[in-house]
């Protein structure tokens, strides 16, 4: 599918974010009121991790270096809790007085966005669009849109452009991207020729857990990626 190939790809996805606690019981929209309180007013761009999603990363970064990752660069989507998953795995997975690393932010592979019903609660999404959820039903999670935001179809070709780009600038070498569960769903489907059946059956399963880390290693035969590992918590392991 792409002409050129980094030797090796991981992707990591970010740490345990505010938002991902407060929609824990509900993870598309705001269960009532209370939870959708502290984020009034606050765009998804600027949402933080939590102090453990923090741990999260920095253990992350301990584990890839111990196991003997190496990288030659960086990106991450610009949104906060990315940005800040990547800082302190890099603390942890660099050597102390190396100089800081080069890094790009790429709003190609920020996370889906959610449209109007973003920062509103379950109760009124059922009141003012009472159809959203037939459609949604009949349409499924690949190809139904988000009123005003974007289908898991509109995030695939953005991550398409992005690849082509990474795999271009990068073509040998290893790379880390943290990135967003929605995205790392379409890059798996671009990276392991998914049809549209397994990646609906993706989008309806747990999906990857917060800094759980996706590995492709380029086969030498083909100069294709091929998976190595997924949805690794190095937080969880001894390594």
């Amino acid at each position: 599918m792409f002409k050129q190939y980094p030797k090796q790809l991981v992707l990591v996805r970010h740490g345990e974010s505010i938002l991902n606690v407060a929609r824990a019981n509900s993870p598309i929209l705001f269960a009532n009121q209370a939870d959708r309180a502290p984020f009034m007013g606050v765009p998804d761009h600027k949402v933080e991790l939590t102090a453990l999603g923090r741990e999260q990363a920095r253990a992350t970064g301990l584990g890839l270096r111990l196991a003997g990752f190496r990288f030659d660069h960086f990106y991450d989507s610009g949104y906060a809790r990315t940005v800040e998953t990547l800082d302190h795995i890099l603390e942890q997975l660099l050597e102390k007085d190396l100089p800081a690393p080069k890094r790009i932010h790429s709003f190609l592979i920020r996370e889906r966005e959610s449209g109007y019903t973003y920062c509103m609660t379950r109760p009124e999404v059922e009141k003012t669009f009472p159809w959203l959820e037939e459609y949604w039903k009949t349409l499924g999670p690949v190809f139904a849109r988000p009123i005003g935001g974007e289908s898991i179809a509109d995030v695939i070709e953005r991550v398409r452009v992005f690849l082509e780009q990474v795999f271009t600038e990068t073509n040998g070498e290893r790379v880390l991207i943290v990135l967003h569960g929605r995205v790392l769903a379409a890059m798996r489907y671009l990276l392991e020729n998914w049809t549209y059946d397994q990646l609906e059956e993706f989008m309806q399963s747990k999906g990857c857990v917060n800094c759980g880390v996706t590995v492709y290693n380029r086969n030498t035969e083909t100069a294709t990626l091929e998976l190595a590992q997924y949805n690794t918590a190095y937080y969880r392991k001894e390594v």
